[in-house]
């Protein structure tokens, strides 16, 4: 991908997986290289994940231990961290907080204090945001999504199996019922109850009528 600033491209291996970026912006160059859960920036870690967050340089040698909140559907709604090591997490040490329209695309305007380093690893259904060259999109693993627009830039690689569905379309249209599975299908969620049965069941009631046209208004 490429603009009048610069370009960005990515390298792959022969499983699919993608172990480096690069983004050429108004002339500097910045690689990252992606190691497993260890992401690195210039050859300096900057970014391993854990089940509980992830871990960030602190900018003085050291390394800071974020802890991350994420609702029903894996989005990362806020990031915070015990900072200071006083056993209490105060609203100064509140890093980062995110909230969503459908789609992907973020609130802007309010609670947009960000502490440190902005991250934008594992973000909206735990995908990776991209801001290079003002793109603002998600980086699944077979394609990436614009969230202004709701749809991927790409065709579905599944599309074939999905004749019923567009080939750019998001989630398979389908907000609310499970999470987008790396740019291919739907992934449905599970409610379970206390006993761990699936008793949800969706009712929908359709009625079609017949409106003669001298009833019709423009």
């Amino acid at each position: 991908m490429g603009g009048n600033n610069g370009t960005v491209s990515y390298i792959y291996d022969a499983t699919g997986a993608r172990p480096r970026k690069n983004v050429l912006e108004n002339g500097v160059g910045t690689f990252t290289d992606y190691a497993g859960n260890y992401i690195y920036e210039n050859g300096t870690l900057q970014f391993f994940n854990h089940p509980e967050g992830y871990v960030e340089p602190d900018g003085s040698g050291g390394y800071d231990y974020v802890y991350q909140y994420r609702d029903v559907w894996g989005n990362v709604r806020l990031s915070y961290a015990d900072i200071n090591s006083d056993g209490s997490v105060d609203q100064a040490e509140i890093l980062q907080e995110r909230n969503y329209y459908p789609f992907g695309l973020q609130h802007k305007g309010y609670n947009g204090n960000i502490q440190g380093v902005e991250n934008n690893h594992f973000t909206y259904q735990g995908q990776e945001l991209t801001e290079d060259l003002g793109l603002n999109v998600h980086e699944w693993r077979y394609r990436m999504s614009d969230p202004a627009i709701g749809r991927f830039w790409q065709v579905d690689p599944l599309a074939e199996d999905f004749m019923y569905n567009s080939t750019y379309a998001f989630q398979e249209n389908k907000l609310g019922i499970g999470v987008e599975l790396e740019g291919l299908e739907v992934s449905r969620h599970e409610w379970l109850d206390e006993n761990g049965q699936n008793n949800i069941r969706y009712d929908a009631q359709i009625k079609f009528s017949i409106i003669p046209a001298h009833q019709l208004t423009k």
